[in-house]
């Protein structure tokens, strides 16, 4: 749930009770939670990818290398006449390691297309915290000022949120 500096106005210009600021900043401070929750589980989910494709690229090296050295074989035994069963075999084997080597390199392809998306829906998980974080940030020295009956309750809000971004090491604005 969102809470855009205008409705808390709105509820100040018509005489803000005690509940309705608790209110007001605990959706401002539950809005930058979920970014942050958000944020974190994409985060993860794009280190995920990255270790995943990493191996399948690691795979796909070592199968070429497989690949090559097999195809030179091949290449060498073509010199003498009666090795032919073997270099059948042997190309066989190559034909499928190819195979295989073509759906992990499919595979890789897809997993790049989901890096991609998951850095663009990083990138906008981080715009998501930073907007919570600043509305909190610059609504609260506003109700302060507004409401100075309502300080304390204001600053518990406000340091729990800080404490929550300190900790987390995500403090992008204050």
């Amino acid at each position: 749930t969102r809470v855009r500096g205008g409705d808390v106005f709105g509820l100040i210009d018509s005489g803000l009770m005690e509940d309705q600021v608790i209110g007001a900043l605990t959706r401002l401070r539950d809005a930058y939670l979920t970014a942050k929750k958000s944020y974190q589980s994409c985060a993860v989910d794009i280190r995920a990818l990255k270790q995943e494709h990493q191996l399948i690229n690691m795979l796909i090296s070592e199968q070429i290398m497989i690949s090559e050295a097999e195809m030179s074989k091949i290449l060498s035994m073509g010199d003498s006449n009666n090795c032919t069963v073997d270099s059948e075999e042997l190309l066989k084997k190559t034909e499928q390691r190819l195979r295989f080597l073509k759906k992990q390199e499919q595979h890789a392809e897809q997993l790049q297309q989901c890096l991609i998306a998951q850095d663009e829906n990083l990138a906008k998980k981080s715009r998501e915290l930073k907007s919570a974080e600043l509305q909190f940030m610059l609504l609260s020295p506003l109700l302060k000022q507004m409401l100075p009956q309502h300080t304390s309750i204001i600053e518990l809000y406000e340091t729990h949120l800080l404490s929550v971004i300190d900790h987390e090491g995500l403090r992008l604005w204050f």
